[in-house]
């Protein structure tokens, strides 16, 4: 996907460097500057981090997670819970054996 959002930000930067007869180069700071770009996901806040640890270690879904969880997908919602070192209520525990 990243690769896809690269090539549609090139070819933008092409089209308006020849709609406004400057150089790429030129173009391409003006299209970074003015944030045309896409922008990255942003960092987790402390409430996210809190949905996450209330939630998933009580057993909920990461899908219902994602629902709390507007902007992120459910890959980010497992790689932070993991980040977190949280882990899920739905799985047995080594002490739970």
């Amino acid at each position: 996907m990243a690769c896809q959002s690269s090539k549609r930000a090139a070819a933008l930067e092409c089209n308006y460097a020849c709609k406004l007869n400057l150089t790429l180069r030129l173009t391409r700071c003006a299209y970074y500057k003015l944030a045309c770009h896409e922008k990255g996901p942003s960092r987790w806040t402390a409430e996210e981090d809190d949905i996450i640890r209330q939630h998933y270690t009580a057993g909920a879904g990461a899908a219902f997670i994602e629902t709390l969880l507007k902007n992120r997908t459910l890959s980010a919602i497992f790689a932070r819970a993991d980040a977190l070192g949280v882990t899920s209520g739905r799985y047995w525990r080594e002490d739970e054996l």
